[in-house]
């Protein structure tokens, strides 16, 4: 009957609106006809090891749970269920009188190109689409399905046993020595968190998610990042650590070769987030990541029932497989504390070098400007008065700032701290603080001339940074005491810093 189906969904006289020629789009579980202003989703009619869509009922509720999922993060595009039927002649129509053979989801087309997997391929996404991401994520969290429990490390180690279980049944062959080392690496690493994982599901970090957050499953709708395509399957897969959600497209990116967007986006789920407790879970991080990463190869490897590009195929398997195992590497933290006036490109720097430093995606970049305005309670861009850089208010921010990077040392993750760091005491405890927790400090001081300053806070725009001229002159004033840091003439090409810096650290 789906061969009888699809023929229905190609031909454009089927449909009740205006349809020029019809797009196809497949993946192991499902099939996609693009037509005209719609797109009509069909179940494919398989049984794999994780999902059940073998009979119509089976394929109806979960077609009726995507729908119910969809609306929350992408009401514009989830439009309906809509059933195909079939009249005693054997004809197929939609809605009509004859016995339902099939369901669909309608849904409101948008442009495949606007895709993020297809952004990404294209060179088109940048750092602002993922810091807008991290913003829908945080409002899609926000809004999931609270499930408090004290059993989050039984509920993930399930999990892990599944994923390695499945890889060693996928279509495609996967070395039976990767998954066996993929399942020792799990529970190992669970056997850390056992207290954590409890702690976050008891604490109300556990949620209903979107539970297939990759990069296919996010486009760029009315210039906005909408999440679409959620898990409905399993309720059991889809109920998870909002840490583990976010994990899935940390790791697409960083498959995709691009750490840089990655790291980005993990700094301002952070920053949006606002939450001290997520930087306490980036402990649990990697190995949501390495989770991921396996299940994306079984995926490729399931593949293989639709697919005749087996050396392509091969090649998907390959990338996340190494991915999964890479993410599991425990590299010792470090602490880089870059200082300088207002102006001297700090937090440029920062955002420049933090993906370059181990864990991946690499460094958690805590940036004073930023820790201000959320003590605040205003957004990132709106600016504050002076009440707000009083002398106890500094204190306060340097403080926050200090503890944020001392939870993200002890999850295992490298922090870079910036700030201007005028005070030989706010210097020393961050020596003291990387001390603390055996960590590789590294304290940089960027040198800028006077002018150089002047003219790179007049040109700023939509800066978290309230800092303008008259501030510079002030801190030009300051009695900075003996700075031992190391020192880099920050007033040449960015890149150019990025290597003196990264030079320095590697020493």
């Amino acid at each position: 009957m789906q061969d009888k189906i699809v023929q229905f969904f190609t031909d454009p006289q089927s449909y009740n609106h205006w349809v020029d020629r019809i797009e196809q789009c497949e993946t192991h579980a499902a099939i996609v006809f693009l037509a005209g202003d719609y797109a009509y989703k069909v179940k494919r009619a398989v049984k794999l090891p994780y999902l059940d869509f073998s009979s119509l009922d089976k394929r109806h509720e979960a077609m009726a749970r995507e729908l119910e999922l969809n609306s929350v993060n992408a009401p514009e595009i989830y439009l309906e269920l809509v059933a195909v039927t079939q009249d005693r002649q054997g004809r197929l129509q939609f809605a009509g009188d004859g016995e339902v053979v099939e369901w669909a989801m309608k849904m409101r087309r948008f442009d495949q190109a606007d895709i993020f997997s297809n952004m990404i391929v294209d060179n088109r996404l940048d750092s602002n689409h993922v810091k807008a991401l991290a913003a829908t994520i945080i409002d899609s969290h926000a809004k999931a399905k609270i499930f408090n429990e004290t059993a989050g490390a039984a509920r993930v180690l399930d999990l892990a046993l599944q994923i390695a279980g499945n890889l060693e049944r996928a279509a495609a062959p996967v070395s039976t020595d990767i998954t066996r080392k993929l399942e020792l690496s799990f529970a190992q690493s669970i056997k850390k968190l056992p207290d954590l994982l409890d702690r976050r599901g008891g604490e109300g970090y556990v949620r209903r998610c979107h539970g297939d957050l990759h990069l296919s499953n996010i486009v760029l709708f009315k210039n906005k990042p909408v999440l679409f395509d959620a898990l409905e399957f399993s309720e059991e897969l889809g109920t998870s650590d909002i840490l583990y959600d976010l994990a899935f497209v940390l790791m697409d990116l960083i498959v995709n070769e691009r750490v840089d967007l990655a790291n980005c986006l993990l700094n301002q789920y952070l920053y949006l987030g606002n939450d001290i407790h997520q930087y306490e879970g980036l402990v649990a991080l990697p190995l949501f990541m390495a989770m991921r990463a396996a299940i994306r190869a079984y995926v490729q490897a399931d593949k293989a029932l639709v697919s005749d590009d087996e050396t392509s195929l091969k090649s998907g398997i390959d990338r996340y497989l190494h991915a999964a195992l890479a993410g599991l590497d425990n590299p010792k933290p470090g602490l880089i504390a870059i200082g300088g006036l207002s102006g001297s490109g700090k937090t440029t720097i920062a955002a420049m070098l933090a993906p370059h430093v181990a864990h991946l995606p690499g460094a958690i970049h805590l940036r004073t400007d930023l820790i201000r305005k959320n003590l605040f309670n205003v957004s990132e861009t709106e600016r504050l008065d002076a009440s707000a850089y009083t002398m106890q208010a500094n204190r306060k921010v340097y403080s926050q700032m200090e503890i944020l990077a001392e939870k993200t040392l002890k999850a295992g993750y490298s922090v870079i701290v910036d700030a201007v760091f005028s005070k030989a005491d706010e210097r020393i405890a961050m020596q003291k603080l990387a001390d603390r927790h055996q960590a590789e400090f590294t304290g940089i001081w960027l040198d800028v001339p006077r002018q150089t300053l002047f003219s790179r806070v007049a040109g700023r725009k939509g800066d978290a940074s309230d800092a303008n001229i008259e501030v510079v002159k002030q801190q030009l004033d300051y009695d900075l005491g003996n700075i031992e840091w190391r020192r880099i003439n920050a007033d040449q090409d960015r890149s150019q810093v990025i290597r003196d810096v990264i030079s320095l650290i590697q020493k």
